[in-house]
């Protein structure tokens, strides 16, 4: 089995689990955990205080300054290290919605974002922000660097609608 956290530290606290590549939890956050670079040891599989040792064997442990998207732990699980190196650094593309259009004969909207190749995404709907409802999953970029969506079962009831696209 294979398991991947992904910590971003740096920004937001946020943590993700991958079993087999996939994500499985998004919905931690961690705060003032992880410090600063400093000269203690990492333990990996035990406390500091070694009480609690790991019963087994880990291999291929990989350390990341970064966060990973879904499809580089994927690469990472597959045995593709190419692109991950102190000398190159990965830096994330910004995401980033290009277009949104509503077409009145339809009463549809086509929404249009900046993608990222490898990459898949999560269409949602939501009347009030706070209820989501997914529309489309595991939309995959076609050629280019622009994918779209088009809304086609929009509820003609609805007074405003939102959107949100999820990266994965």
């Amino acid at each position: 089995t294979h398991v991947a956290v992904s910590v971003d530290a740096k920004e937001t606290g946020a943590v993700k689990f991958y079993i087999n590549g996939n994500l499985t939890a998004d919905d931690f956050i961690i705060e003032n955990t992880f410090l600063p670079a400093n000269e203690n040891p990492l333990y990996i599989g035990s406390r500091a205080d070694l009480a609690t040792p790991f019963d087994g064997f880990l291999d291929d442990v990989a350390l990341f300054d970064g966060v990973l998207s879904e499809s580089q732990v994927q690469a990472v699980m597959n045995g593709d290290f190419n692109g991950f190196s102190a000398e190159e650094p990965q830096t994330p593309q910004p995401f980033s919605i290009a277009e949104v259009a509503f077409h009145p004969e339809t009463e549809s909207v086509t929404i249009s974002w900046e993608s990222v190749s490898g990459a898949s995404y999560t269409v949602e709907t939501s009347s009030d922000l706070v209820t989501w409802t997914p529309l489309a999953e595991g939309i995959t970029p076609g050629a280019g660097n622009s994918t779209s969506y088009t809304d086609d079962e929009r509820a003609p009831d609805a007074e405003i609608l939102f959107y949100r696209i999820i990266q994965h």
